[in-house]
């Protein structure tokens, strides 16, 4: 039986004639050599504990073997899977998560952006917070939901367009309802991204994080904001303040405080 290291080796090994600049499938090959170093180190590594390694395992050569013969392992893909992407020549890395139930490519399906906290990482939406909860909602409701490293996006909203556009290239994507949410540091993002891209976006949601407020007049995307009645890091009159800016401005806001939080 192949250890992990042997198969990450191989993947890596085979896979060094591909991913030169210009190639269409320079991010698939990029996430491929990703998922096969994982493979190489699968104990020492950030993303271990949220990697299904026999999965891994399995997955890595039949990616290889597509990326190979010219087409897309990625293309159409269902579940959870671990993916990077190349911004300057450096890894970002983000999870996609696509409905195990039903067709897989037959059905234009709403995407989810999702960004997480400070501190955090791209595992944060779909293994962390609410143990997951985000992933059970895009299985029962059909959804995908894609959750990158928020850093690599920060003031860069033009890589987010250029992420959304890569997932909608492999799955069939209603880009009419294209959604993004964040918390915290996410969630200040998710609210920016409101404002930077309101073509892209059909709506937004802020969690615990103020929304800010435009300098000038901007068209946005609806913006749903959620503050904690109790949070001592984002006050609820810091929330409340801006929201009420941000509807003097004419921007669709709408605003939730959770009792108790």
């Amino acid at each position: 039986v192949e250890n992990p290291i042997d198969i990450g080796r191989s993947a890596n090994d085979r896979l060094q004639a591909l991913g030169k600049p210009g190639d269409r499938l320079l991010d698939a090959v990029a996430s491929c050599r990703a998922r096969a170093k994982v493979l190489q180190s699968p104990f020492g590594t950030e993303h271990e504990l949220c990697t299904d390694l026999l999965r891994l395992m399995a997955e890595v050569p039949g990616e290889v073997a597509g990326l190979l013969a010219g087409n897309n392992p990625y293309q159409r893909k269902k579940g959870d899977t671990w993916r990077v992407r190349l911004i300057a020549g450096k890894e970002a890395p983000y999870r996609v998560y696509a409905p195990t139930d039903g067709p897989s490519g037959e059905v234009e399906r709403p995407l989810v952006l999702a960004f997480h906290g400070a501190g955090g990482d791209e595992h944060m939406f779909l293994h962390a917070y609410g143990a997951g909860l985000l992933a059970k909602l895009a299985e029962k409701h059909g959804f995908l939901v894609v959750t990158p490293r928020t850093t690599d996006y920060i003031g860069k909203p033009e890589e987010v367009r250029k992420l959304v556009e890569l997932v909608c290239n492999e799955h069939k994507v209603d880009r009419t309802r294209v959604y993004v949410l964040g918390h915290s540091m996410g969630g200040a993002l998710a609210a920016r991204l409101s404002r930077e891209l309101p073509d892209l976006f059909s709506a937004a949601c802020c969690i615990s994080s103020a929304p800010g407020v435009p300098s000038s007049p901007v068209k946005a995307a609806p913006l749903l904001v959620v503050v904690g009645e109790n949070d001592p890091i984002v006050p609820r009159s810091t929330v409340e303040r801006q929201v009420q800016q941000s509807r003097e401005a004419k921007l669709t806001v709408d605003s939730v405080v959770v009792a108790g939080q």
